[in-house]
Parts: C-alpha cells; structure tokens; sequence
C-alpha cells in the first residue's frame, strides 16, 4: 500500500486510521467508504479538513461527484486540498515517532 501511495493521485479505502494516516503522510487525497462506525467518523474528520471526501452509502453517482470534488481534469487535487494535505502532513513529518504522530494528528483535528 505504501508503494502505491507514492505514486497515486487519489486513495479509496474505508476510513481506517492506518490508512488514512498513511494517505496523509503520502499528500494522497481520500475518498473513504466506511463500514465501520469508527471509519465512519475519521472520514468525516478528514472531511471536514478538506482532505478527503466520506461517501457514507456507496454508489456509482456518489463516487462520481467525490472524485470530480478532489480532482481536476488532469488528475491533479484542488488547491485547497492540497493546502490542507501540506499543512496535515507536516505536522506528521516533524514528530519523532508513531505516538507523537497520533497526539499531534489528534491535537490538529480537534482545534476546528
């Protein structure tokens, strides 16, 4: 999953922390389809960081309108997405280690 999120312009998973925190680390943009109710909440979050989109009951039309919301028609992420991936994922890259990385994601997301 690492390998891939080197080189992908959009991630679609389930709302998992790893691989949400993964994505992020990665400045990957998320499109999550939790099943899970704690998925269902970290994507909302990283909703409402504006790096990532939770489509709660999936469709074709859903999916649709989450990628065209992420990115342009080159593929690239808008700005403000890749705003908050910059601002999200240098908060992670300056802590020394995994906890410290899971207190200041913590931290950053509660202050909204």
């Amino acid at each position: 999953q690492l390998e891939v999120l080197k080189k992908a312009s959009l991630f679609i998973n389930h709302g998992g922390l790893n691989s949400i925190y993964e994505a992020i680390w990665f400045k990957v943009p998320q499109i999550c389809i939790p099943s899970q109710v704690e998925q269902l909440t970290a994507s909302k979050i990283l909703e409402k960081k504006h790096c990532g989109i939770c489509i709660g009951k999936f469709n074709a039309t859903k999916l649709e309108k989450a990628i065209t919301l992420l990115l342009d028609k080159e593929g690239k992420f808008s700005k403000k997405v890749e705003l908050s991936l910059d601002k999200l994922s240098n908060s992670i890259k300056n802590s020394p280690d995994i906890g410290e990385i899971l207190l200041r994601i913590t931290d950053y997301l509660e202050k909204t």
